[in-house]
């Protein structure tokens, strides 16, 4: 196991460890090449080091609680079995802007086998290219804000849950996640910003609560399957216009 980003100790751990849970701070490379371990959970507020669970290669849950303040690069990189992730936040912190804002910050850039390169892009031309485990369906963030373009390109992604206050949807924010098929528009939400559905061609239905006042356009662009239910009786005069420029499916005054 690594300590730094140079210096290691071997350790051995019963490969009946499969499950642990753990408070505080992690060090840099916690848990590096620990293959047994199928789940975790970190509670508690603290850091977690770059590289924590690099290669945690039959990692399948990960919860790390709403106190956690810090995620460092790479802290999942390798972990191929990922299948579902719940963070307080996307990214190395909440503060965090540009690249390390990005969902894929915590599994860094480099490839392994069962990963995918997701292309994030963090501003309309700025992106930075991340490898995602391709079994990785499911992501809840439970904290309050979310950043421009957060979950662009991550194309293998089911599922997203969104379990904080969170009171906007970015641009690009879901730009790109092709194989989206459940995302709920929480209620606190009040603004959706440009394209941040563009190219979620799986997605077959959303509802857009009362609360949505303002609109960007381009929202959901080149989302062929989806018809749009809004508790809203005609557009909003905070909506874009262009806000449904792929011509979706809408129905207004939605009660179900």
């Amino acid at each position: 196991q690594y300590y730094n980003v140079s210096d290691s100790e071997t350790y051995y751990l019963p490969d009946s460890l499969t499950s642990v849970t753990v408070s505080g701070n992690l060090n840099y490379g916690a848990f590096y090449d620990c293959s047994h371990i199928t789940d975790i959970t970190v509670n508690g507020g603290g850091t977690v080091g770059d590289k924590a669970f690099r290669n945690c290669t039959a990692l399948t849950y990960a919860v790390l609680d709403k106190d956690i303040t810090d995620i460092g690069v790479g802290a999942f990189a390798g972990c191929s079995s990922l299948a579902e992730i719940t963070l307080p936040f996307a990214g190395k912190s909440t503060s965090a802007i540009n690249s390390e804002a990005l969902f894929g910050y915590i599994f860094g850039s480099t490839s392994y086998p069962g990963s995918y390169t997701a292309l994030q892009y963090y501003t309309s031309s700025d992106y930075v290219s991340f490898e995602l485990p391709s079994a990785l369906k499911e992501i809840t963030i439970s904290g309050n804000s979310l950043g421009y373009g957060v979950f662009s390109g991550c194309t293998y992604i089911e599922k997203v849950i969104l379990s904080g206050n969170i009171t906007e949807l970015p641009a690009l924010a879901l730009y790109g996640c092709n194989h989206l098929v459940d995302f709920v528009i929480p209620p606190s939400i009040t603004s959706l910003y440009y394209a941040a559905f563009m190219n979620c061609t799986s997605l077959t239905g959303i509802i857009i609560p009362s609360a949505v006042t303002l609109m960007g356009s381009d929202v959901f662009q080149y989302c062929f399957a989806l018809t749009i239910y809004c508790r809203a009786a005609s557009k909003p005069s905070g909506w874009s216009a262009n806000w449904n420029s792929g011509a979706c499916p809408v129905v207004w005054g939605y009660t179900g």
